[in-house]
């Protein structure tokens, strides 16, 4: 497994930048508290795996 251990992907919309990410881990788990469901989809966080400093990097640029 790659060292590393971020899903990230940046989303560029209408000239703002948004950049999504979680832990490698997470993607494709479900939570469930009372009335709220959260589902960490791939195909919405991943589009690489990055390391720490390039995430940290990439917040940078996110408007």
């Amino acid at each position: 497994m790659s060292k590393h251990k971020i899903a990230m992907r940046i989303y560029r919309i209408r000239g703002e930048v948004m950049v999504a990410a979680c832990d490698r881990e997470l993607l494709g788990e479900k939570f469930e508290e009372g009335e709220f469901h959260i589902e960490v989809k791939k195909d919405f966080y991943y589009e690489s795996y990055v390391s720490d400093k390039t995430f940290l990097n990439s917040m940078k640029i996110a408007t």
